[in-house]
């Protein structure tokens, strides 16, 4: 019987405890971090056997590239890459994950409308202006104001763009995990482990993929099965007919520039042998309307980015722990954000979406990490077209609906057997289409040419908005209100909800307004910043001190993780967005807080301590944002 020299330890002991013992990641974390032979004889294991007594996150990956590993000679080896649909009932991955680092951030200005020389209405005036212009200088002689060589403006031209006083930082997309790193590590696998772990396993194209770390954009792999990209619901051109494409844009800025050079050389004098002619009318005309519609394409591009995009919120503190970051992560820690579900200017909420899961619609169990605030009942997120609601939502008491200070809870719907079976289908389309190169995976902006039809990988979540509203099917409430950061976790598991907010188990009342007797829930994508059809939203816009709530991070798991594994991921939540433990009497404090609200909202509600009425922020001293 082999044994362990560091600890004398019988080698099959260890594959039994392995096998049956462990119950959870940080369990398998911790056992593999021991010495290297505790590591090599769990990896034989988990390598040879493929299972272990509980699901767990790791076994699962294994599974899975072993199995593509095995198809790899085949045709179609490739086919099950993200058809988990018919994944067996205790399978545990992550279907996504979004955290700030993935944040893609630019600045606009959310009240300049002055990008270009003509208005989008008035193209005909703008139009007689450039003819007239191109005439005078044909007739004159005189170059073209863009081919004259000012030099401090091509050399401005060449500089970023600083953002002005005025201007706004606003997210274009958000790029979930893909790494296998990035999620493995969040329950203490190290990235040797895994590199060793993943070297072991057969040849596939995915596994060489991970062990050199490159992904193709938004692409899933073992790790990550879902979604690895959100982005504003409406911020694509794929319908935009009358706007210009990328490959448009690049043919007219390449003839701006060779007619550019042509008057130049005429400028001095330097006309080649094939130069025997100064520019014509018909040239400077055609120069001139490619610029106008290049101005006219970029001012409407600006104007849906000022109307769509979202708001990212920087905090001035470093908020995470440097230590604890830097033992299992190379990167440098990013500062603080969060995305605020409001549009530049501040007028209207917007909301975030992700493609239909790669995998195809998953049922329950399902665990969800949420870090957020909501200032007053909204939704922080939802399923892509159907209910999987998680939010301050559906009052039962008049307290809290004239307040607007629901408990948090979660709401979803029961799905049946054909919209299982077309939701399936269509998200299996997507992926084979993705798979075989017909759908520009990296470029939301190309047009297709061909149809109306979106060409993006978003060109199955279309219509989504205007889907009628329907009651939901289950309502699991808890008791904290709105108003403070927090980290929402809830696992739904058939006809059972838990709901936890920072590490503290909510008392759930489950009110089932089911009719049918099957309970399906299941989630086929994510919804951030509102339910699925944009009835509830996050933020209310228009000016109201409320309902200004953000996102932090959303963290999705097929499978309910072990207890272990959502109490180490929430303690991880909370310190690295700096998020204090519940007081002992938070339910006492939530419960003055909402009838303090009520006081000055309708002038009742019942007696209330003073000093819970001077921290309402109507008539408090000393004033804070929230959010911020």
């Amino acid at each position: 019987m082999t044994t362990d020299p560091g600890g004398g330890v019988p080698r099959v002991a260890l594959e039994w405890f392995v096998l049956e013992a462990i119950s959870s990641d940080v369990e398998m974390a911790q056992f593999s971090n021991v010495c290297e032979l505790w590591r090599k004889i769990m990896i034989d294991t988990l390598v040879g056997r493929r299972c272990s007594g509980s699901p767990l996150l790791l076994t699962s990956f294994v599974r899975k590239l072993i199995s593509l590993g095995e198809n790899n000679n085949s045709n179609n080896g490739n086919d099950n890459k993200n058809k988990d649909g018919g994944t067996s009932f205790d399978e545990a991955f992550c279907l996504a994950w979004f955290a700030p680092e993935g944040l893609i951030q630019t600045w606009i200005s959310p009240d300049d409308d002055s990008d270009g020389d003509d208005d989008d209405d008035d193209y005909g005036a703008g139009f007689m202006a450039l003819a007239t212009r191109a005439a005078q200088t044909y007739l004159f002689d005189d170059p073209m104001d863009s081919a004259k060589p000012k030099q401090p403006k091509a050399l401005a031209n060449n500089n970023k763009p600083q953002p002005n006083a005025n201007a706004v930082l606003v997210t274009e997309e958000w790029r979930g995990f893909q790494s296998p790193a990035d999620i493995f590590r969040h329950f203490g696998y190290t990235p040797a482990f895994l590199r060793s772990l993943i070297e072991t396993l057969p040849y596939s194209n995915e596994r060489d993929a991970l062990l050199a770390n490159e992904f193709q954009a938004y692409t899933t792999n073992a790790a990550v099965r879902g979604a690895t990209i959100a982005r504003a619901d409406g911020y694509c051109f794929c319908h935009d007919g009358d706007d210009d494409s990328n490959n448009n844009d690049k043919n007219n800025s390449s003839q701006i520039a060779n007619l550019r050079d042509k008057a130049q050389r005429q400028l001095y004098n330097e006309q080649e042998e094939s130069d025997t002619e100064r520019p014509g009318l018909f040239d400077i005309m055609h120069l001139e309307e490619s610029k106008l519609a290049m101005r006219r394409s970029t001012r409407r591009k600006q104007k849906l980015r000022r109307s769509v995009l979202p708001r990212v919120l920087v905090s001035q503190q470093n908020h995470y722990d440097k230590g604890d970051e830097a033992a299992d992560s190379p990167k440098k820690p990013t500062p603080p954000m969060s995305v605020q579900f409001l549009n530049g200017s501040r007028d209207h909420a917007v909301t975030m979406v992700t493609p239909l899961l790669d995998c195809g619609p998953q049922a329950t169990p399902i665990t969800l990490f949420c870090v957020a605030i909501a200032t007053e009942d909204g939704c922080f997120l939802s399923g892509l077209h159907h209910k999987f609601e998680l939010g301050h939502l559906y009052p039962e008491e008049a307290l809290f609906e004239a307040t607007e200070q629901s408990p948090i809870c979660v709401a979803t719907e029961d799905w049946d057997q054909g919209a299982i079976d077309s939701a399936m289908a269509q998200a299996f389309d997507a992926a084979d289409d993705r798979q075989q190169g017909s759908v520009s995976s990296d470029d939301s902006t190309s047009r297709h040419t061909e149809n109306s039809s979106c060409n993006c990988i978003f060109q199955h979540v279309q219509e989504k908005n205007s889907q009628l509203d329907t009651d939901p099917d289950s309502i699991a409430r808890g008791t904290l209100g709105p108003g403070s950061w927090h980290v929402y976790t809830t696992i739904v598991y058939g006809e059972q909800y838990r709901i936890r907010v920072d590490g503290v188990e909510e008392p759930v009342t489950l009110s089932s307004i089911s009719t049918t007797l099957d309970h399906n829930p299941m989630l086929d994508g994510l919804t951030l910043g509102s339910d699925h059809n944009f009835g509830v939203s996050l933020c209310c816009g228009q000016g109201s001190p409320g309902g200004q709530g953000a996102i932090a991070e959303v963290a999705v798991f097929r499978g309910a993780l072990s207890p272990r594994d959502i109490e180490t991921l929430e303690k991880r939540l909370m310190k690295k967005h700096c998020i204090p433990p519940l007081p002992t009497n938070f339910r006492e404090q939530n419960d003055y807080g909402r009838r303090a609200q009520m006081l000055f909202c309708q002038g009742t509600g019942g007696p209330v301590p003073l000093h819970y009425l001077a921290r309402n922020r109507r008539v408090a001293w000393k004033q804070h944002d929230p959010v911020s």
